[in-house]
């Protein structure tokens, strides 16, 4: 004899799989509001009518893929923004490992580096874009699942779901500490180059003082004596000097003073006061570069 049928709906079991499924044609409306809304609170309210199409696509055609813009020019903020950690952690590391390998092999294949390149861009610029809706797709059907197992109150899914899913701002907040260390970083890319030429010339001012010092000294002898000092000794200069100069130096033969100044990055480097004497023996000098970039020096010593 053949067992009898009552028609009666065999409800689920305990544990089957609780990832939302397409409502059946003549489902109960309250099963499909149900999904709706759980998709809902997954997705957030950022752009949900978008996902929500998408969604229902797949459950209506099974299909995964789709471009996404979003995905292509801004990948890994996308996933933050969309609270896929992992996926976002995946796609920070993973690129800049494999383009470490590439880079090792390019010395000893380059043929194959070449080609392993052109795959590793494919995968970084193409792929995600196309996969980015159905990783997001089963990303809310995984924070669905886990509501679903947490708790048999539709309240509560609904209020974790709400708390997990949505968007975050922490991939905003990460983007603008990113930009402002970066603008810093400009900043100070700008700014130090700056000061330091600022100290440079500071320091060349001062060796250029002491120098005028011992060149009018030296103008006074040849103007009283209509010859050049031996040294600078002779005419009361010499160490200890300023600390700005490593060494000052007479050239006897033509009277010409060379300042050598000391530390940071102009140590060693020189430039010089040179004489020229007018018929009555009056004598007038000019500062000039010798080694030096002419910015770093006093106004009156540039070309």
């Amino acid at each position: 004899m053949e067992p009898l049928h009552t028609g009666a709906r065999t409800e689920p079991t305990l544990g089957a799989d609780p990832v939302v499924r397409p409502p059946q044609p003549g489902a109960p409306a309250s099963a499909a509001q149900e999904a709706r809304e759980l998709y809902e609170l997954a997705i957030g309210e950022k752009n949900r009518d978008y996902y929500l199409r998408r969604f229902e696509a797949f459950d209506r055609e099974g299909t995964r893929f789709g471009w996404h813009w979003p995905a292509f020019f801004f990948t890994f903020w996308w996933l933050m923004y969309r609270k896929m950690w992992g996926k976002a952690a995946l796609y920070f590391l993973l690129p800049n490992i494999i383009g470490v390998a590439i880079g090792a092999t390019a010395t000893v294949a380059p043929r194959f580096a070449l080609l392993a390149y052109g795959v590793y861009l494919l995968g970084l610029f193409v792929i995600p874009p196309l996969i980015s809706n159905g990783g997001y797709y089963r990303h809310c059907q995984k924070l669905i699942a886990s509501a679903r197992h947490t708790s048999n109150n539709p309240q509560a899914r609904f209020a974790l779901l709400a708390r997990k899913g949505g968007t975050s701002n922490v991939a905003l907040i990460l983007l603008m500490i990113m930009v402002i260390v970066a603008g810093i970083g400009m900043l100070a890319a700008i700014a130090l180059p700056a000061y330091q030429d600022y100290t440079v010339r500071a320091k060349a001012a001062n060796a250029l003082r002491y120098g005028k010092a011992a060149a009018a000294a030296v103008g006074e002898h040849y103007e009283s004596q209509r010859a050049l000092p031996g040294s600078l000794a002779a005419v009361r200069f010499g160490p200890p000097l300023p600390p700005e100069l490593q060494d000052l130096q007479l050239n006897t033969a033509n009277g010409v003073i060379r300042l050598v100044l000391s530390s940071g990055p102009v140590n060693g480097r020189t430039f010089q006061l040179v004489p020229s004497a007018d018929a009555g023996g009056r004598v007038t000098w000019t500062c000039q570069p010798v080694d030096m970039k002419p910015k770093l020096l006093p106004p009156e010593c540039r070309p």
